[in-house]
């Protein structure tokens, strides 16, 4: 998700939790504070050496990606119909051969 757009989804949507990196949570922090949200949502950092987290029937994996964007994951979902990918690559452009065997590999070691 886009930091610059997060305050509008907290005004249509409950949300419980925002979780992202150290970096991430920073931004999103400021943007909320800007728009009187800073106190809507539980924000929670995403550690990518950490353990996979379990959100009620999921687990979320966050994955480092190399990407022109610091700090960036891209998260593993399991869920009870399968496991999704989510990466950091738009849908405008594609992901480098790089960071699809890392994600590749990371995702066949769990």
């Amino acid at each position: 998700m886009f930091t610059e757009s997060i305050h509008d989804l907290l005004r249509e949507a409950r949300v419980q939790e925002v979780w992202a990196t150290r970096l991430t949570l920073g931004l999103v922090k400021s943007k909320l504070d800007e728009h009187g949200l800073l106190r809507s949502t539980e924000l929670r950092e995403a550690d990518p050496e950490g353990e996979p987290v379990q959100l009620g029937p999921f687990t979320a994996e966050f994955i480092r990606v190399a990407h022109s964007i610091p700090d960036a994951v891209a998260i593993v979902l399991d869920t009870p119909g399968g496991r999704i990918l989510h990466t950091v690559v738009p849908a405008t452009r594609r992901m480098s051969a790089t960071d699809a065997r890392q994600v590749a590999t990371n995702v066949r070691q769990r």
